[in-house]
């Protein structure tokens, strides 16, 4: 790309939402063009949901906000101002405006050093907030498809075992949507789930050990879209035998509320549906809390074991 699209806007589709993407930053611009380049469109006579402009220099924050923080993730605050979503890590400050409409941010020199990191965080949670007000709802989870067509989603924490239950259903011949974050629409057919931005596969060892890193072109089973799930899994990783609990709609929703860090932010009507998508997930699936050892979340036998239990 080069220095020729500094100032030049790029355009992206992630599912139905178009967006642009312009800086006047040539190394920020080809960096968020390397993050996103699986949805890079060429610019067509279909206009842009979402523009985002980003600028070289420092913005303080507006001298209100420190006291209506409404959200932290990863190093970032978040503040809402009558339904504009404000982020800054301290540095930086990124306003999404215009129900989802505008991204504005102002990049300073302490962030532009460290770029990925930028991306990985600020920008991805700006994005992830202007698509949240398109209808689409980033989750904390993982997703798969059985042979037998029943579908999948295992919401928890890092290091709880999505990715590594994830691995072993993939070796009893599921397919796969997303082994950590995926979307969620709520649209007339019904809920969605929907791939979120790819990543290469990362399973940390629980003993401290080098993590192991599966490319995600090595799946050859892998699908951008599945309907709503037939069973919401909550993984937690102990030193028992493996173990499946079945669970209430109502513990399964404060699990996905929990696994939607940005649910409560922005103006009612986002939130409302936001919280209505979660409950529809919680009240449609079958629930259980599967907890284990790690070496049998990897163990193709004992999960399999594990879904016979499940009902």
């Amino acid at each position: 790309m080069g220095s020729d699209c500094c100032g030049s806007p790029h355009f992206y589709r992630i599912h139905s939402v178009i967006f642009s993407v312009e800086s006047d930053s040539s190394d920020l611009s080809d960096t968020v063009h390397a993050f996103l380049r699986a949805f890079f469109i060429e610019k067509g006579t279909e206009h842009a949901s979402v523009v985002m402009t980003f600028r070289k220099g420092h913005r303080p924050l507006p001298s209100f906000v420190p006291s209506t923080r409404t959200f932290h993730c990863s190093g970032v605050d978040g503040y809402d101002r009558s339904g504009d979503i404000l982020l800054t890590d301290g540095h930086s400050l990124l306003e999404v405006r215009a129900a989802g409409r505008e991204v504005v941010g102002a990049i300073a020199d302490k962030t532009l050093e460290n770029l990925q990191g930028f991306i990985a965080v600020l920008f991805y949670l700006a994005l992830l907030e202007a698509l949240r007000q398109h209808g689409l709802y980033h989750i904390h989870a993982a997703a798969l498809q059985s042979p037998k067509g029943k579908v999948c989603c295992i919401s928890g924490d890092s290091g709880a075992g999505k990715t590594t239950l994830s691995l072993a259903l993939l070796d009893l011949g599921w397919t796969l949507l997303s082994d950590d974050s995926l979307f969620l629409a709520n649209g007339p057919t019904g809920i969605t789930l929907l791939s979120p931005v790819r990543r290469d596969i990362h399973l940390f060892d629980p003993k401290g050990g080098p993590k192991q890193t599966v490319p995600v072109s090595s799946i050859a089973r892998l699908v951008d879209c599945l309907s709503a799930p037939d069973y919401l899994i909550l993984p937690e990783v102990n030193g028992e035998d493996i173990v499946c609990v079945p669970q209430s709609p109502q513990a399964a929703i404060g699990e996905l509320i929990r696994q939607s860090c940005q649910v409560m932010l922005g103006v009612p009507s986002v939130v409302v549906a936001h919280l209505e998508t979660l409950r529809t997930v919680a009240c449609m699936a079958t629930s259980f809390r599967v907890s284990g050892r790690w070496q049998a979340f990897r163990n193709p036998v004992e999960v399999a074991n594990m879904m016979d239990k499940r009902g």
